[in-house]
C-alpha cells in the first residue's frame, strides 16, 4: 500500500510538473513577445524610424546591466542537465528571478531565444515539487520538467519522447525499466501539450511543404548532405566566436553603465541596419524564410545570415541571457538559401531538414537527438532526407574526428 501511495505521488508530481512547465512556457513567451512589440514597435516605432533601435537597445541594456549587478545569483545559473542535478541553489525565488532576468534580457533586445532561460526553470519546477511532496530522487522529476519543455518548445510530443526512448535504451537494460521511463515521460509530455492546447497554443515550430517521393533527385540528396555537414560546424564556429569576443569585451570598460551602453549600442546599430527580420530570437525570421524567402535578394539573405550570427555572438559574449538555437537556424537557413539559388532545386524542405539536423547535432553532440527533433517538426515522411542529413553530419564529424571532440567541448 505504501509503495502504491508513493507511486501515485510520483505520477502526480510528474503530471503537475508537465502542466506547470507548459503554462510557464506559454506565459513567459507571450509576455516577452507582447513587451517586445510594445516597447520596440508601438513606443519606439522602429519599423518606421530604424535608428530608434539604438537608444531603445542602449536603455534596455543599461537596465539589464543594473539588474544583473544586484541579482545575487547572476554567476550561478546552471544551463546543463548535469549542472542542474548537482546544484543546491534551486529555490522558488531563484526560479522567479531567473524568469525576470531572462525576460528583461529578451525584451531589452537580446538576439537570443528563450530556451536556455526556461531550461533551468523547468527542471527547478519538477525538482521543487518533488521536494515539497517529499519524494525520493527529486532530480528525476526535474528531468520530467525538461521533457515537458522540449514538447512545449517544439509543440510536438515526439520531440521529447523520441530522445527519451533512445536515452533509456542506452542506459537501461530491462524492457520493464524502459517501459516505466516512457510512461513517466509520456505523462509529463502530454500534461504539457494539453495545457498548450487549452491555452490555444497550436502553432508549430515551422511548417514546410512536403516533397512527393517521385520528385526526389540525386541533386536534392547531395544538397541535403552538404548543407547538413556545413550546418554541423556552425555551433562550434559560434562557440569559438563567443570565446574570442569575450576576450575583446573583457578589455572594454567594465562599469555597470558602460557595459550596458556598449552592449546595447552594438545590438541597436545592427538592428537599425538589418531591420526587423534580425530582431530578437529569429523565430519570426524563420517563418518568413520558410514562406516568403523569394521576397529577399541574395544580398539581403547574406546580410541577415551573417548579421544574425554576429548579433547572437555579441549578445552571449556581453550581458544578455538567452538561447542560441534560433539565431543559428536563421543563419544556416539564410546562407543555405543563397547556396540553393545557384542550383535548380526549387524545394525548401531539404534545406530545413539539413539545417535542423546539422545545427542540433553540432550543438548537442548527438545525431539521434537531432534526428528526433527533425522528425517531430517535419514528420516521418522526410525519412529519406533525414537519413542523408544524418550521413552529412556524421561525415563532417568523421572527417574532422581529430579536432571535432575538442570543438564539441568548446561549443558547450
Amino acid at each position: 500500500m505504501t509503495d502504491l501511495l508513493l507511486l501515485a505521488r510520483q505520477l502526480f508530481a510528474v503530471a503537475l510538473t508537465g502542466a506547470l512547465v507548459g503554462a510557464i512556457y506559454v506565459g513567459f513567451t507571450s509576455v516577452v513577445e507582447y513587451l517586445q512589440h510594445w516597447l520596440w514597435f508601438e513606443i519606439g516605432q522602429v519599423d518606421v524610424i530604424h535608428w530608434h533601435t539604438i537608444p531603445i537597445a542602449i536603455v534596455g541594456a543599461v537596465a539589464l546591466s543594473c539588474a544583473l549587478k544586484y541579482w545575487p545569483q547572476k554567476d550561478d545559473v546552471p544551463h546543463t542537465i548535469p549542472a542542474l542535478m548537482a546544484s543546491s541553489n534551486i529555490t522558488w525565488s531563484w526560479l522567479v528571478l531567473s524568469l525576470i532576468i531572462g525576460g528583461l534580457s529578451l525584451v531589452a533586445g537580446a538576439g537570443l531565444g528563450p530556451e536556455i532561460i526556461l531550461l533551468p526553470v523547468s527542471f527547478g519546477v519538477g525538482y521543487l515539487l518533488a521536494l515539497a511532496l517529499k519524494l525520493p530522487e527529486p532530480s528525476k522529476v526535474g528531468l520530467a520538467g525538461i521533457l515537458a519543455l522540449l514538447a512545449a518548445f517544439f509543440n510536438a510530443p515526439a520531440a521529447a519522447l523520441l530522445p527519451l526512448f533512445f536515452a533509456l535504451i542506452n542506459k537501461l537494460k530491462t524492457i520493464l525499466g524502459i517501459f516505466q521511463g516512457m510512461v513517466v515521460g509520456f505523462l509529463a509530455v502530454m500534461s504539457s501539450i494539453v495545457v498548450l492546447r487549452l491555452l490555444n497554443e497550436s502553432e508549430g515550430y515551422v511548417v514546410i511543404d512536403p516533397i512527393p517521393f517521385d520528385l526526389y533527385t540525386p541533386q536534392i540528396f547531395f544538397l541535403t548532405f552538404v548543407l547538413s555537414a556545413l550546418a554541423t560546424f556552425l555551433p562550434t564556429l559560434f562557440a569559438l566566436s563567443v570565446s574570442y569576443t569575450k576576450k575583446l569585451v573583457n578589455n572594454l570598460p567594465s562599469g555597470t553603465l558602460s557595459r550596458g551602453v556598449i552592449a546595447g549600442l552594438v545590438v541597436g546599430v545592427f538592428y537599425a541596419i538589418l531591420g526587423p527580420l534580425s530582431f530578437f530570437s529569429g523565430h519570426d525570421a524563420l517563418h518568413v524564410l520558410a514562406h516568403d524567402a523569394e521576397s529577399l535578394s541574395n544580398g539581403q539573405l547574406l546580410a541577415l545570415g551573417i548579421g544574425k550570427f554576429v548579433i547572437a555572438v555579441w549578445s552571449v559574449a556581453t550581458i544578455y541571457r538567452g538561447g542560441v538555437i534560433f539565431p543559428q537556424l536563421v543563419t544556416a537557413v539564410s546562407l543555405g538559401l543563397v547556396l540553393i539559388s545557384f542550383t535548380s532545386v526549387a524545394y525548401l524542405l531539404p534545406l530545413f531538414v539539413a539545417v535542423f539536423v546539422g545545427v542540433f547535432a553540432g550543438a548537442m553532440g548527438s545525431v539521434i537527438i537531432a534526428a528526433s527533433f527533425a522528425l517531430s517538426v517535419f514528420g516521418f515522411g522526410v525519412w529519406p532526407l533525414l537519413l542523408v542529413a544524418i550521413g552529412g553530419s556524421l561525415s563532417f564529424q568523421y572527417m574532422t574526428k581529430k579536432y571535432y571532440p575538442k570543438m564539441l567541448v568548446a561549443s558547450h
